[in-house]
């Protein structure tokens, strides 16, 4: 069965502000590790920090010029606009990204101190002028287990580039990197090179998010539903590897009435709701729904086809709306917001989480 968040967590909290995250305690452990060892393994759960605060504790030591790589554009953005926001400077000053055709300072100031980019820019900067005209003392691949391509041949010639450049400094970021099998692709450079391991601690699980689970039953009391029958509607019993990836009318109905209920149950208006749904066409037609609504909500849609300019504006605080932000599911570690309601759907057992 699935599940949402629940009643409780709609309400407004009670902390005006937010605990420190997890990283922040490690930061010259992680210093020290990068400067030390050729390689460093950050391991870390979504939320801890890692992504926004690791390049800002190496740029705060001066081991620039720096990179750092990201799977998604948006995620290139957002963070390069976190760490200069950090530094109290302008993108395009000392931080700088480049996605696609848009870029945004790359080194070729004096200013740029490290500059953030997708792997696939990296690999085709490399591919034009070699690793070593890039000129990089540290080399930062964020999100390691969503292998591409892409990544995975910016890794390869990262690789063959630490045999000749010994000052290089290369740090693997994830969640749930496989520890073992990045020890052992590295275990060749040196008979002394190993790949350094550093963990962060997760965080007390109601320090920083508060979150409780709901299921079908629950949600059927919220909104006065028999809950046999929401169960017989919406349930299907398919096994998740015969699921159907897209949704039908009945579950859209379902999540239209959670998003007005949250909106109902929730007085501070800046809270967001973010919906979790499994294809593009699954988020066009849940927009489709919230049109008529428009007056209440400010409605974004986060997936790779979205324009990186217009998928921004979901950071934003509204003020005068509620904000919905619909999210294709790889979106999910680049939204960091304060929400009364996350559910997502999962088509294997017909409801949301």
């Amino acid at each position: 069965m699935g599940s949402v968040a629940d009643d409780s967590a709609f309400k407004a909290s009670s902390h005006s502000c937010r605990p420190p995250l997890p990283v922040m305690a490690l930061r010259e452990k992680i210093v020290e590790k990068v400067r030390e060892n050729r390689v460093t393994l950050i391991v870390g759960d979504t939320g801890c920090g890692k992504s926004s605060r690791v390049p800002l504790f190496l740029l705060e030591e001066n081991m620039q010029p720096i990179v750092c790589t990201q799977p998604r554009r948006f995620a290139v953005v957002t963070i390069a606009r976190m760490v200069a926001k950090a530094r109290n400077c302008g993108v395009g000053e000392e931080v700088g990204y480049h996605i696609g055709h848009s870029k945004v300072s790359d080194m070729t100031s004096s200013r740029s101190k490290i500059v953030f980019k997708t792997a696939g820019v990296l690999l085709e900067q490399m591919r034009d002028k070699g690793l070593e005209a890039l000129r990089y003392n540290v080399i930062i691949l964020d999100e390691v287990h969503e292998r591409s391509v892409e990544s995975d041949l910016v890794l390869a010639c990262v690789k063959q580039f630490m045999v000749k450049n010994k000052d290089l400094r290369v740090v693997l970021m994830s969640a749930t990197a496989d520890i073992t099998r990045y020890r052992d692709y590295f275990k060749d450079l040196g008979r002394d090179e190993r790949v350094e391991v550093i963990a962060i601690p997760s965080a007390p699980k109601d320090s920083i998010f508060q979150r409780k689970v709901l299921y079908l039953e629950q949600v059927a009391k919220l909104l006065e539903i028999c809950p046999q029958a929401l169960s017989d509607r919406y349930c299907s019993g398919s096994s998740p590897t015969c699921a159907v990836a897209d949704i039908n009318k009945e579950v859209h109905a379902l999540i239209h009435e959670l998003i007005l209920y949250i909106h109902q149950s929730e007085p501070d208006i800046e809270k967001s709701v973010l919906v979790f749904l499994p294809t593009y066409h699954a988020l066009e037609q849940q927009w489709i729904l919230l049109k008529p609504f428009m007056s209440l909500f400010r409605v974004h849609i986060l997936h790779r086809s979205i324009d990186t300019d217009e998928a921004l504006l979901a950071m934003q605080t509204c003020k005068s709306h509620r904000k919905i932000s619909m999210n294709f599911p790889y979106a999910a570690g680049d939204s960091c917001h304060k929400y009364c309601g996350i559910f997502s759907y999962h088509s294997w057992c017909g409801f949301c989480n």
